[in-house]
């Protein structure tokens, strides 16, 4: 799952909550959710925390951690 899709999953009451799991803005989330901002290697582990491991690292930060649908085609 990617971290749009599980954003947009949440009840609209509990994005705010999400965001400052993962220690960040709702402003910030966004720009990352929507490809303005990459977030950093530490922003993408506390996502993935704050996701209950629900968006692999590999979905946030594939250029770190290869999804392994990638891996598998190299």
């Amino acid at each position: 799952m990617d971290l749009k899709t599980y954003y947009l999953g949440l009840p609209p009451t509990d994005r705010s909550a999400f965001a400052d799991r993962a220690g960040t803005t709702m402003g910030y989330l966004s720009l990352v959710i929507n490809g303005h901002r990459r977030a950093s290697p530490e922003l993408a582990r506390k996502l993935y925390d704050a996701s209950g491991k629900t968006v692999p690292l590999g979905a946030i930060r594939p250029d770190i951690w290869p999804t392994e649908e990638a891996a598998s085609c190299q």
